[in-house]
């Protein structure tokens, strides 16, 4: 089975340092196949055999935590999922790509916090909250939003980690290439 791996929190402002090299032949020494990554901050493609998403998630924070002594969140989606993810978005067909996100959640959230959350307006941005991911269109730049992971783990009380529109292709795209 082909897996997208998402690590927050790696090669952030000099703080858990993990160089992919190092992961990559960690990950095949215990087991792991195909591996590959995409740029430092974290992004895997591999392969487990008879694994299940929650079974992969739970080898790779212990192996990273046990192996590296760095304690991060770590996402999972089959290869399938993450295609689903990644092929679409519910934003207007001729936005900036350049300024379209995905933020991951740990769990999905309850209904409650979801109403909560989607009664922000934060014009011109915006979000659609899914399952346990949400996309987010930001024209004037992610880096300047209000619609971060700090304010979904506030207002959802779930963990949370974004990758731009730019990552979840390229994860994808070696997802079919792989």
């Amino acid at each position: 089975m082909k897996y997208i791996a998402l690590l927050r929190g790696i090669n952030v402002s000099g703080k858990n340092i993990l160089k992919m090299a190092d992961l990559r032949n960690t990950l095949e020494k215990y087991g792991f196949e195909a591996v590959e990554t995409y740029i430092q901050s974290g992004n895997i493609l591999l392969e487990a055999r008879e694994k299940s998403e929650e079974t992969v998630t739970r080898d790779l924070h212990d192996l990273i935590s046990n192996e590296f002594g760095i304690d991060v969140p770590v996402w999972v989606y089959s290869a399938e999922t993450f295609v689903q993810i990644a092929k679409t978005h519910p934003f207007d067909v001729n936005i900036d790509l350049s300024k379209l996100h995905i933020t991951f959640l740990r769990d999905e959230p309850e209904a409650d916090n979801v109403a909560v959350c989607a009664s922000f307006n934060f014009d011109p941005d915006l979000f659609s909250i899914q399952r346990d991911y949400i996309y987010i269109y930001c024209p004037n730049g992610y880096g300047r939003t209000k619609i971060n992971n700090q304010f979904f783990e506030k207002k959802l009380k779930v963990t949370a980690t974004t990758r731009n529109w730019k990552t979840v292709q390229k994860l994808l795209e070696m997802i079919q290439v792989g």
